[in-house]
């Protein structure tokens, strides 16, 4: 059997984070919750996931802080991060460089959304 890919989901927002989880176990990842930077990088000093589900509007360090932290480490720098943000960045493009594949809109995002957005980060 294949094991399936482990999602970080940096969250600040717990009853969110956990519906996000419930939508991604469901599609058949593995998931673990983050609700704030330090505690992503505490998770990422453990272990790599497979993607990067990220807020940028975090208590503390910010997802642009973060997304900082993680380029300046090779081995994180490899991980594609899914942004998931009512604060969207205007132009994906300026993200790219910082292992962005995706950015959503949390105002209208769907489970199916959110799975697929998950599947083709990992292409």
């Amino acid at each position: 059997m294949v094991k399936s890919a482990t999602i970080l989901i940096v969250e600040d927002d717990l009853l969110l984070a956990e519906c996000y989880e419930r939508w991604l176990q469901a599609g058949g990842y593995r998931t673990i919750i983050a609700t704030n930077a330090q505690t992503a990088l505490d998770v990422l000093d453990e272990q790599l996931p497979s993607v990067i589900l990220l807020d940028m509007l975090l208590h503390g360090a910010n997802g642009m802080q973060l997304l900082n932290t993680i380029q300046s480490h090779a081995d994180l720098a490899k991980i594609p991060v899914v942004v998931c943000s009512n604060a969207l960045p205007k132009h994906l493009p300026e993200l790219a460089p910082y292992g962005v594949r995706i950015v959503l809109d949390k105002t209208v995002l769907t489970r199916e959304k959110l799975v697929a957005a998950v599947r083709e980060a990992l292409l």
